[in-house]
């Protein structure tokens, strides 16, 4: 994860309910649908009310990711390296 120092207190609050998310599932990494998902319940508001808008609240992303992705095989989840590449990159951007 990047350094909390260098994060927001909003991208900080998304990015450890994202990784509630993920250990919440047994996923070893903050996947980009945890984040997703993540950006929905813990985002500023004007981050949840854009994606509102597009009817993407909390509610609608859980029953997403459970749909889509389904359930995962429980791993412990990886301090070394907790971001899984995508998330990485769409953080970077």
């Amino acid at each position: 994860m990047p350094a909390v120092s260098t994060l927001d207190h909003g991208a900080e609050s998304v990015l450890l309910a994202a990784r509630a998310i993920a250990e919440a599932r047994g996923e070893a990494r903050i996947t980009s649908h945890a984040l997703l998902v993540a950006l929905t319940e813990a985002a500023p508001p004007h981050v949840r009310n854009a994606l509102a808008r597009f009817g993407l609240g909390p509610d609608e992303a859980r029953s997403w990711l459970d749909e889509t992705i389904g359930p995962v095989v429980p791993t412990p989840f990886d301090n070394s390296a907790p971001l899984a590449a995508r998330t990485a990159a769409i953080l970077e951007v």
